[in-house]
Order: structure tokens, then sequence, then C-alpha cells
């Protein structure tokens, strides 16, 4: 069984080594694959440094496997980004976790969250429209969805899907579910 990772590495750092090595240790995976951007990044951002150079330390800091991500997803929103990997991991049928990490440990909220953005119930479509039609921006709309649906979390559950790493984390959580893909989150 094999880890998989979606990454940048740009560049690779102490806290991507620890990630890796505490993912592996958790899951006891036989390998890790790492799905990551080309020479651009999320939103056609140039790397730091081109792809081989970070391929290369992501090998020598523990990653088996590195592939590239398509810069159609590669430079694309959280969602594309994370729905395109996890749909290439989906194919790789070796690959049974996929590790991330995140600001807060919240995997219950991250599952709520993810829960209606993989399947959309009907309050949050009402709710995304009536705020797409008062001209918020699509991130800002579902924002306001997810948090009437889960205001039983309060003021907490804004400040949880506002941070970078956890909206990436909601984001292959939901992929994960929209694919229907038997693979088991890692959260670090």
């Amino acid at each position: 069984m094999v880890l998989g990772i979606i990454a940048e590495y740009n560049p690779f750092h102490n806290g991507h080594k620890y990630m890796i090595d505490k993912a592996l240790d958790t899951t006891g995976a036989d390998g890790s694959i790492a799905l990551m951007s080309g020479n651009f990044t999320q939103r056609g951002v140039p790397a730091m440094a081109d792809k081989y150079t970070r391929a290369e330390s992501a090998a020598l800091g523990g990653i088996d496997a590195v592939f590239e991500l398509p810069v159609v997803y590669a430079t694309g929103s959280s969602r594309d980004f994370a729905l395109g990997a996890v749909g290439i991991f989906s194919h790789i049928k070796t690959v049974k976790y996929l590790a991330f990490g995140v600001e807060d440990n919240e995997p219950g909220v991250f599952d709520e969250v993810s829960e209606i953005l993989a399947f959309e119930p009907d309050e949050y479509k009402e709710i995304l429209a009536a705020e797409l039609a008062k001209g918020r921006t699509f991130p800002a709309a579902s924002q306001k969805g997810i948090e009437a649906l889960l205001k039983g979390h309060g003021d907490n559950i804004h400040n949880i899907i506002s941070k970078p790493n956890n909206i990436l984390a909601i984001s292959y959580l939901t992929a994960i579910k929209k694919i229907d893909l038997d693979i088991k989150p890692v959260i670090i």
C-alpha cells in the first residue's frame, strides 16, 4: 500500500519532511508518491525553483516517486487542484492513503464541510444562489452557505474554513467523496 501526497514543495522544507515521515509512520505504507506542480504553482505563480530541483528535494526528503501534476490542475483553484490530483490517484490502485497538512486538528468539521461541498444539499444551493445574486464571489458565497448550515459550531467555523491548508484539506476530502474513492485521508 502506498501513501499519496499532493504537493508544490515550493520550496521543500523541514515541515514537508516532518509530514512525510509522520504520514509514513502513521500508515505503515510501503512507499510514497507525490503529485507535484511543475514550474507553475496554484493560480499560475512561477515556482521558486524548477520542477526537477523540487522533485529531487522531495526524493531526498523521503518521497519514492514524484510525478508532475498537469498544469491545468496545478494552476487552478483549490477545488480544481484537489479534484485533478485525487482523480489521478484514483487510477493508481496501490495508493491507499492521502496525506495532507492542516492548520487546525478538526477532522469532524472538515468531514462536515466536505460533505456539504460534495453533495450540495438544497439549503446550501439556495444560500449560495442568494449570496451570488448579492454580488459575492463564489468562494465568499460558498463560505456563507457552509457557515449557515454549520452554525452550531459558532464563529469557529469561519476561522477553520478560512485558512489555506484547511481549505486544501477540505478540497481533498470533497474530491475523495465526489469520486467515491476508497482512500484513507491522513491528516497531519
